[in-house]
């Protein structure tokens, strides 16, 4: 199957209450720590039942605390994840700062700019590659609900090598649309920026589901999907998960 970026657009429009999804994911972004994680859990519940249930959902704020405790396990997988990049950016920060040190005491402006340039490229394909792991991993927790289940590797490297390069291009894509997209919503007045971080978000998770199907079609192993984020942790607590059938083409 293809991924599409006008899928992705045309889904997250084609809901009734499309708006009031789009402002209630905005709000979410001002919430520091619940705000993301209740995005996130809003956007796998939809994502998830539209796939084993054939229902679009939009954001519905009675549903709170079930988006909230769905965003919880991807979120704390993709934190532990992240953890193993802190060291990486620390070295390369340390490069970074000595070799400008280096130059500068040379006399060379020229060398300290092409340095800085070329360090942060560097720094940029490092957290573009760190994403192609944390996404399977955030992935499957998601779906299952089980934060452990996010570490499961052999997942993780299939999953990396049917999508990882799709999903590189499509990271580097969104990132150059995304930066100046989301400065000029800061122009305006910077409400703008957070509906733009809102859009983009809902856009990246639909490719990243788009990918998951077409991981699916290539053979990859099918995930089940849990009756909890289905139906929420308050209706479906301590059910047992759910395979999902095959995604509709």
């Amino acid at each position: 199957m293809s991924i599409s970026l006008g899928h992705a657009w045309q889904d997250l429009h084609k809901t009734p209450e499309k708006w009031m999804t789009i402002l209630w994911l905005s709000v979410c972004n001002l919430i520091p720590i619940a705000g993301p994680m209740v995005m996130t859990g809003y956007l796998f519940r939809r994502f998830a039942k539209v796939r084993a249930l054939g229902e679009d959902e939009d954001f519905n704020i009675d549903h709170f605390m079930d988006y909230l405790w769905a965003g919880v396990p991807p979120f704390l997988a993709g934190l532990v994840a992240s953890l193993a990049l802190i060291p990486v950016i620390i070295i390369m920060m340390v490069v970074m700062f000595g070799g400008m040190a280096a130059a500068a005491q040379s006399g060379s402006g020229a060398a300290v700019g092409g340095g800085m340039i070329v360090l942060w490229l560097l720094m940029f394909v490092v957290i573009s590659i760190f994403y192609l792991f944390m996404i399977p991993i955030q992935l499957r927790a998601g779906l299952e609900q089980r934060f452990g289940a996010g570490f499961n590797m052999n997942f993780v490297k299939s999953f990396i090598a049917k999508e990882g390069f799709s999903l590189f291009k499509w990271y580097i894509l969104l990132t150059l649309i995304a930066a100046p997209a989301i400065f000029i919503g800061y122009c305006a007045l910077l409400v703008g920026a957070y509906v733009v971080i809102a859009v983009f978000t809902f856009i990246t998770w639909h490719l990243v589901f788009q990918h998951y199907d077409d991981f699916i079609e290539k053979g990859g192993e099918q995930v089940p999907f849990s009756d909890e984020l289905l139906y929420g942790k308050s209706v479906m607590q301590g059910a047992a998960p759910r395979t999902p059938p095959p995604p509709r083409p």
